[in-house]
């Protein structure tokens, strides 16, 4: 069996997560995650941790949810979680906005997985996002 990852989404109001193994990406699972503690976060992703080798978060919940977050994978004995954020350059796409923190890190990566899956092919790609951008 190859190594799995988990990959975890923070929104403004949900937590997604699922695993990656194989080149097969596992079931999601989603729950709201206002005012969670580091007990919370620890306790949702527990089962998903179970034997992962990588950690990979997009976040745009903010320093104090990150730092919670953090906190409950390692305290559940995960590995030290990579925290992805949007990039001048990255994967051969290029952003486009003059302050690169201005594209929330979840939508540049959703451009850089189209680009991948088709783009880079010479095929067009229009990826939608539809969040909840308050």
């Amino acid at each position: 069996m190859k190594a799995a990852q988990l990959l975890v989404d923070v929104g403004n109001t949900r937590l997604k997560w699922a695993r990656f193994a194989g080149g097969r990406l596992g079931r999601m699972h989603a729950a709201a995650h206002a005012g969670w503690r580091v007990a919370d976060y620890q306790r949702a992703l527990a089962a998903a941790l179970r034997g992962v080798v990588a950690v990979h978060v997009v976040s745009v919940g903010g320093a104090g949810v990150e730092r919670a977050l953090r906190a409950a994978i390692r305290a559940a004995g995960g590995p030290e979680p990579r925290f992805h954020g949007s990039t001048r350059r990255a994967a051969g796409l290029v952003n486009g906005y003059r302050e690169t923190w201005r594209l929330g890190a979840d939508r540049w990566l959703a451009a850089i997985g189209g680009w991948h899956l088709e783009g880079r092919r010479g095929r067009a790609v229009c990826v939608v996002e539809i969040g909840r951008a308050s």
